[in-house]
């Protein structure tokens, strides 16, 4: 999943989630997130952002706004699946993740966009 935590929405924006990738997958392919993309592994499901689409939103901070953080995270999950489907929002999903989680690990970066 990919959160701006900086977001002046009040509670973050959500750029993507992708969930149910199966534990056997290490790695996914550059692109897999668009909208055409028939590259998810299979079960796979991404959930619907803050933009109010089912596929990856890049990053986008008002222009002369300081740097977002974008927070990047992966679980791994103590259940199969999750009971979830596309319809599903970023705030939900990352909800479910979260109560499921094993373990977890973050990476986070910075970007902003030139006066």
């Amino acid at each position: 999943m990919m959160f701006d935590s900086d977001a002046r929405a009040g509670s973050g924006w959500w750029h993507w989630t992708v969930f149910n990738i199966p534990a056997s997958v290490h790695s996914l392919p550059a692109g897999v997130g668009s909208d055409a993309s028939k590259d998810l592994p299979t079960g796979a499901v991404q959930g619907r952002n803050d933009f109010g689409f089912s596929f990856y939103g890049g990053p986008c901070p008002p222009v002369g706004e300081h740097a977002h953080h974008y927070e990047i995270t992966v679980y791994a999950l103590k259940v199969p699946k999750l009971d979830l489907d596309a319809s599903a929002p970023g705030a939900k999903v990352g909800s479910e993740l979260r109560a499921n989680a094993l373990e977890s690990a973050m990476i986070a970066g910075r970007y902003e966009r030139a006066k």
